[in-house]
């Protein structure tokens, strides 16, 4: 057994599988691509493992063999990690199909511990057309490719695309040094299996069960565990969301999904519940783009994660370029869907950096405080047809800080729907009027029927007009006794509505000023 792989057990660390004609080079005396991207890997793989006995094995003479020879296998079989060079020369080799389902066919076996199989996409290819085994593996791999506005995809270029090929190339190095290391301490340990492949990695999707259990077990070891849901995203903004990958990891944050989900409408939305339901906050990055439609469904991939989170009640921070101004998503955005997704109270439209820091920030927030419950405090979000995705985020917003809440109906017979209107103000303890894209005329009203109803309650109404967006806004050229005023143009501020909510809370009869605090998540 040779002594120069750095996972005890394996000839080899790393075993390079690739096409030919990828690694052909442009120019003369050059190296070919997967030459290039194999030597720096190399070298930084030993930076990252802290010595030179490490041993990567490719198939110089791939395209001479005719057979699958024993030797081959052999060399796939006692490799630890397989690196996959995804391209349409792969898609079309024979040869690379045989040595991506015999390695996947041993991780089977192995279990996910005992090996990883990292996928570069060395060329733009639809997911769809990837090969099935690989959608069944739940990989997602690592962009090696770059398409600027108005030109066609190409592989990043090392000199050309520095930037870009250095960071995508550090992602992958970081990760197969984590697997490698894992496996290594394992090993040593005397474990025949080596401890599970890390977690944040993009090799082998583990299952929901390994996930908790990992989690579980850090839990009980006093680590901090918090997990952060960063959905998938459209091709085009795919660097970014590695990007914000990168620096949550870096921050000591745990993000899934860890791979590629399937493409299969019921696989993809089983594996995103598997994955949200160990999260503590939905992070996601949106596009003009609005992206593939599921097979068989009304809605994409990027929509249907969304609607996941809002009904699992997580919080949801969302991110859009600043450059992406309103008047550009009305006007260029055709899938009403989308732009409304695009448009909603959760989305930033800030540097992506401020965004990593609003995102961070929530996440210590939520870590230093222990939320307890509102009282017996209860809102009524009157709201028109207009303004029912602003009253979803508020209505999310109160229930996860305790607070019961009301919606008005909007279907029925007149009498019912005034009778309805009438109920909710005397029952509630408070009434928040959302004003959005709805007429003033019609908050007007509402504040007109909410004084008249008013007359009959024991108790003050405590009331408030929550102004989201769009604005400039008409006056209301009218105001309730001590009512408040809640400006959320950009989406909804805690900040801004938490006055009116511990006003409310306060009055209640079984609150206490601390639980004001705690209920609305501040110390």
């Amino acid at each position: 057994m040779a002594e120069s792989a750095f996972v005890p057990g394996f000839e080899q660390d790393i075993f390079v599988s690739y096409a030919r004609v990828d690694d052909e080079p442009l120019f003369p005396g050059e190296p070919g691509w997967v030459t290039g991207l194999q030597r720096l890997l190399t070298h930084r793989l030993r930076q990252l493992l802290g010595r030179d006995c490490f041993t990567v094995w490719r198939d110089q003479d791939i395209a001479k063999h005719i057979d699958f020879e024993p030797q081959i296998a052999t060399s796939l079989e006692r490799s630890a990690v397989l690196l996959l060079i995804l391209s349409p020369g792969y898609m079309k080799s024979p040869w690379c199909q045989r040595e991506m389902t015999t390695f996947l066919k041993m991780v089977r076996q192995r279990g996910i511990s005992n090996g990883g199989v990292f996928l570069v996409q060395r060329e733009k290819i639809d997911h769809a057309k990837w090969p099935e085994e690989l959608e069944g593996a739940g990989l997602t791999g690592y962009r090696f490719w770059i398409q600027e506005e108005g030109k066609r995809a190409r592989p990043l270029d090392q000199q050309r695309d520095r930037g870009d090929y250095f960071d995508a190339l550090n992602d992958l190095a970081s990760e197969v040094a984590d697997c490698l290391l894992k496996m290594r301490t394992s090993a040593e340990a005397g474990r025949s299996t080596p401890a599970t492949a890390p977690a944040t990695g993009r090799s082998w999707r583990p299952s929901a069960a390994t996930l908790k259990s990992n989690a579980d077990k850090a839990e009980s070891d006093n680590v901090a565990t918090t997990t952060v849901f960063l959905a998938e995203t459209t091709d085009d903004i795919d660097p970014q969301r590695n990007k914000v990958k990168r620096h949550f990891e870096q921050s000591g944050l745990r993000v899934v999904p860890s791979g590629w989900y399937p493409r299969d409408p019921d696989a993809f939305a089983q594996a995103v519940r598997e994955d949200m339901a160990q999260a503590k906050l939905f992070v996601q990055l949106l596009s003009p783009v609005a992206g593939r439609q599921m097979p068989d469904r009304d809605e994409t991939y990027v929509v249907h994660q969304h609607r996941v989170a809002v009904e699992m009640g997580l919080p949801i921070l969302q991110w859009r370029d600043p450059d992406l101004v309103t008047e550009h998503i009305k006007a260029e955005v055709d899938d009403a869907t989308h732009q409304q997704l695009l448009l909603g109270t959760t989305v930033e439209a800030v540097d992506i950096e401020d965004f990593n820091r609003d995102v961070l920030a929530r996440v210590n927030r939520k870590e230093r405080t222990t939320e307890k419950p509102a009282g017996d405090a209860f809102v009524f979000v009157n709201t028109a047809n207009a303004d029912c995705p602003l009253a979803a985020d508020l209505c999310q917003y109160l229930d996860r800080h305790g607070f019961g809440y009301s919606l008005p109906i909007h279907q029925g017979r007149p009498e019912e729907i005034r009778d309805d209107l009438r109920e909710n103000i005397l029952m509630c303890d408070g009434m928040i009027v959302v004003y959005g894209q709805s007429e003033s005329n019609w908050v007007r009203g509402q504040l007109i029927e909410a004084r008249k109803a008013a007359i009959h309650r024991q108790k003050r109404l405590h009331a408030a007009v929550y102004e989201g967006p769009p604005i400039p806004k008409m006056p209301l050229a009218f105001k309730l006794p001590r009512m408040q005023v809640i400006p959320c143009h950009q989406g909804l501020d805690e900040q801004r509505l938490r006055p009116f909510l511990e006003e409310l809370v306060g009055a209640t009869a079984e609150a206490s000023t601390g639980d004001i605090a705690s209920a609305l998540g501040v110390g």
